[in-house]
């Protein structure tokens, strides 16, 4: 399986300072003129096609739904705040594996996943089957058991083993059954985004229900906030 490089990106800001020596007559005076930079622009990742409308406070949840033969799957974009919720909630002995230090980017994008699977039959998914889809044509996979392995030794947790058998209550395994009637709620992570995009479409490419095979995408977009 193809995983996706797990890179946190750097960012800094530079202020441009530009000398302006002014004589007048016989006098002599000085001005230092500097071009102050302009603040960066914040986004907010929403569910739904890209506008270019900025949008302001308070904002609305990034969540997409869809239905399929008895199947109601509903994808969140979690910010970093709400993804250590669910991950305290749902496993309070485990940290956040995902969590980078203060004043660094973001190095992850989490989106919970709840299914409800009202057929007869049960539902079977791999996440190796689900692709994050940019608008540049860059596809990744998400973060699998074999990546939170190596964040936790990089983190130098004490148990690898006992951290990484513990997510299984947070993100899907390798091989995920929901039972008919019956409902599930996970986590898939994926790794850093472009610097620059409109839309990303989260695709589960291959759900099968019974003998049946499906296919289901969920858009999203990223919007500039009003300053």
């Amino acid at each position: 399986m193809i995983r996706p490089a797990v890179i946190a990106r750097a960012f800094s800001g530079a202020l441009v300072v530009a000398g302006a020596l002014i004589i007048s007559g016989a006098a002599d005076s000085a001005g230092v003129i500097f071009a102050a930079t302009k603040p960066p622009k914040t986004y907010r990742i929403l569910a739904g096609p890209w506008s270019k409308q900025p949008i302001a406070a308070p904002f609305p949840p990034a969540l997409s739904r869809s239905q399929l033969q008895g199947l109601n799957v509903a994808v969140e974009y979690l910010e970093p705040s709400a993804r250590t919720a669910f991950v305290k909630a749902a496993a309070p002995d485990h940290g956040d594996l995902f969590t980078v230090g203060p004043g660094r980017p973001e190095a992850f994008h989490a989106f919970r996943v709840r299914i409800e699977n009202g057929a007869d039959e049960d539902l079977s998914l791999q996440p190796g089957n689900i692709l994050l889809v940019i608008d540049g044509g860059e596809q990744q996979y998400p973060i699998d058991m074999t990546d939170l392995y190596r964040l936790a030794l990089h983190a130098k947790a004490e148990d690898p083993d006992r951290i990484v058998h513990g997510v299984t209550r947070v993100m899907f395994d390798s091989s995920t059954q929901v039972r008919a009637h019956g409902a599930m709620e996970r986590l898939i992570v994926f790794g850093t985004l472009p610097e620059k995009w409109k839309e990303i479409r989260v695709v589960f490419s291959f759900l099968q229900i019974g003998a049946e095979t499906h296919s289901l995408s969920f858009l999203f977009h990223r919007r500039l906030v009003a300053g």
